[in-house]
């Protein structure tokens, strides 16, 4: 008997990215979950689509699942944004409950694109929660670069330096998994205690692609420390014009479009970005956004250890 798969994707506004995935994944797919909350990870009140997916993705009803959750406040001083996420990612759960336990649930965050050939491959392979490693594509379907984060804790290379080889940096997205196994544990346990990754690229993270509202320091803000007086819509349009991470840890690379996702290139053309500036250029660039890191953190040259980054 076929596997069913559901696709449960943690909405935040990213409505470009969810009907690119929807279109890319539907011919394989037996349901699709869309998981709001009804405020931001940041706490601020939001309106949610919930119904209005199933129009905006073109799906029928018996395809389509919408959870949507209470998330604490912002004045709630005990919850953090991490801790929101996993509250909007552990409410996938309740939209699969009547499938079979050894259907499969691919659960992603809007920017995390799964390739459709990987999963055609792997279908009947995926036995236990599985991370989907991902190739990380910076503000354009045509750069890559090595993935975000906000911390010099996360950073694996030292800073300045570029991507290597095609399989270097992958990003580890999101999680797929027979759906018996999501009992009493949640996905945001399958993120963060998978039992297994996967042995090569699954898809590719779009990361500042197509952000919401058209403003790419929208997620910069979510996800950086407070200290950040740099997330501005100005600053990250010039960083990504320029393949350079806005902290100036590393620059990213050109590469060609993914086949898979020329699709979504037609549909918004703003998604290449076109040749990089000169290496020069970039790299005064990247001494630039280094320099802002430094000046708007707690840290100063001094107190780095080169050894360290």
């Amino acid at each position: 008997m076929r596997r069913k798969i559901a696709l449960a994707i943690t909405a935040d506004g990213e409505v470009d990215l969810i009907r690119g995935m929807v279109d890319l994944l539907l011919p394989k797919l037996d349901r699709v979950l869309i998981v709001e909350g009804r405020r931001t990870f940041r706490g601020k009140p939001r309106e949610v689509l919930g119904k209005g997916w199933m129009d905006l993705l073109a799906l029928e009803p018996d395809q389509f699942r919408s959870i949507v959750t209470d998330l604490p406040a912002d004045y709630n001083p005990g919850a953090t944004m991490s801790e929101r996420e996993m509250f909007q990612r552990n409410a996938i759960g309740l939209g699969v409950r009547d499938m079979e336990p050894n259907d499969l649930l691919i659960a992603v965050d809007a920017d995390e694109f799964v390739n459709p050939d990987w999963l055609d491959s792997h279908v009947d392979s995926v036995t236990v929660p599985t991370r989907l490693l991902m190739l990380p594509c910076y503000g354009g379907l045509d750069r890559r670069a090595p993935d975000w984060h906000c911390c010099l804790k996360h950073l694996t290379t030292p800073v300045g330096h570029w991507p290597p080889h095609e399989t270097g940096w992958l990003f580890p997205g999101g999680v797929i998994g027979p759906i018996g196994e999501l009992a009493n544990l949640g996905v945001q346990y399958w993120r963060s205690n998978p039992e297994a990754a996967s042995l090569e690229v699954t898809g590719w993270h779009l990361l500042h692609v197509l952000p919401p509202e058209k403003d790419p320091s929208w997620k910069l803000q979510r996800q950086a420390h407070d200290w950040d007086k740099g997330a501005d819509r100005q600053y990250m349009v010039c960083c990504l014009a320029a393949g350079i991470h806005p902290y100036g840890w590393w620059g990213a690379t050109q590469i060609s479009i993914p086949t898979q996702l020329k699709f979504l290139a037609r549909r918004h053309p703003d998604s290449v970005l076109g040749d990089l500036p000169s290496l020069s250029n970039r790299h005064h660039i990247m001494q630039e956004a280094l320099e802002c890191f430094h000046s708007y953190s707690h840290l100063t040259h001094s107190s780095i250890n080169p050894e360290q980054l």
